[in-house]
């Protein structure tokens, strides 16, 4: 039974990871079409909304969404949108990197 717990929790952390990555890919996908396209679509808000329930990327994920109401001044859009998606990605960065144990500092 224990070791069935600490197997499921690493799978659901995985899957949290790859899931995150997913939502990610949408977001960059907005990012990339929001010069020719509308990009407040459906599943940009659903990308954003799950990123901001499970990641500490609340910052980048308002800038994302303040660039997206953004309509004359595309030079700001741009700047929100690209600033926003990098600082999501940024903090996705920092929770995949392995944590050091207490073991690694001896």
């Amino acid at each position: 039974m224990y070791f069935s717990g600490i197997w499921e929790a690493g799978l659901t952390q995985q899957n949290k990871a790859a899931t995150a990555r997913h939502y990610a890919a949408i977001v960059k996908a907005a990012l990339d079409d929001a010069y020719e396209y509308d990009i407040r679509r459906a599943e940009v808000y659903e990308a954003l909304d799950w990123l901001q329930q499970h990641t500490p990327a609340a910052w980048g994920i308002t800038l994302f969404r303040q660039g997206m109401e953004i309509e004359h001044d595309w030079n700001q859009r741009a700047h929100y949108l690209k600033e926003g998606y990098y600082q999501i990605t940024r903090f996705m960065k920092q929770d995949e990197k392995p944590h050091k144990s207490s073991a690694d500092n001896s």
